[in-house]
């Protein structure tokens, strides 16, 4: 089981390390001012967050205005948010590119050129889609995909600074807006086998790196296409229920005690 639990640990470590390199926080990465994060009495504190050194010209160079079609309009599942009103597991799983885009807007996110991400207004969030050979995928890159599930060649990380442990970003990301077909937590890393509406199965990983959560969303296809491999840097097999036994030492749908 320890070797399971270090791939399994190796693995979330290399999803944040990419995104949050050293001391780089959520702040750094918006390039901009933001206030102490007051979460409700189950999640705790979040660490107060402060401004990035980025100028006000280079921040508002970074943002792009809203579509002003009446696809930004568009109303979304309950679950393709979380009850922090920002995108959920279910979002970058079950809805196309332009969709996720169009709903991400409507939570307060903006597109910073910059970081070539998608990022909550006050720095507390962000959603980056990153291609098979690990690099962020443009804004209208993003626009062009079908649902994430569907997708072979890119992976999704959510980005957040609003829950106090994996555990609570497991249950408000993933177990409360997707179906889980079965999950473990493991000295602070989760695992989970879900699917949503489509049926179609995704794999999430949650990790934690300088007081930030981030969630790997790969869907089936990009597993198959041995994307999970290219990011582990390990053979962890190119199915998901491969890779969920690799990482956990059981087999999906297994009894533990």
């Amino acid at each position: 089981m320890e070797d399971n639990r270090s791939l399994l640990l190796s693995l979330t470590r290399t999803c944040a390390s990419a995104l949050l390199a050293g001391t780089l926080t959520l702040a750094a990465l918006s390039g901009c001012s933001t206030q102490q994060q007051t979460s409700t009495a189950d999640e705790g504190s979040a660490a107060t967050q402060t401004e990035a050194g980025q100028s006000q010209d280079e921040a508002g160079a970074a943002e792009k205005e809203p579509f002003q079609d009446e696809a930004s309009f568009a109303q979304w599942p309950d679950e393709a948010i979380d009850r922090h009103d920002d995108a959920s597991a279910y979002a970058v799983a079950e809805l196309k590119g332009w969709q996720l885009e169009t709903l991400l807007q409507q939570q307060q996110y903006a597109w910073s050129e910059r970081n070539q991400m998608w990022i909550k207004e006050d720095g507390s969030a962000a959603v980056v889609v990153l291609n098979a050979q690990g690099e962020t995928l443009s804004d209208d890159d993003i626009a062009k995909l079908e649902e994430g599930v569907t997708e072979a060649e890119v992976s999704y990380r959510i980005v957040t600074s609003k829950y106090s442990s994996v555990k609570r970003a497991f249950k408000g990301l993933v177990r409360d807006v997707l179906t889980c077909e079965d999950s473990e937590i493991i000295d602070g890393a989760a695992i989970a086998v879900c699917a949503g509406p489509s049926g179609k199965r995704c794999l999430v990983v949650i990790g934690e790196s300088n007081d930030t959560i981030v969630a790997t969303v790969v869907g089936e296809e990009a597993v198959k296409s041995g994307l999970l491999e290219t990011i582990s840097g390990k053979q962890v097999g190119t199915s998901i229920d491969a890779a969920f036994e690799a990482m956990t030492g059981r087999p999906v749908g297994s009894v533990t005690n």
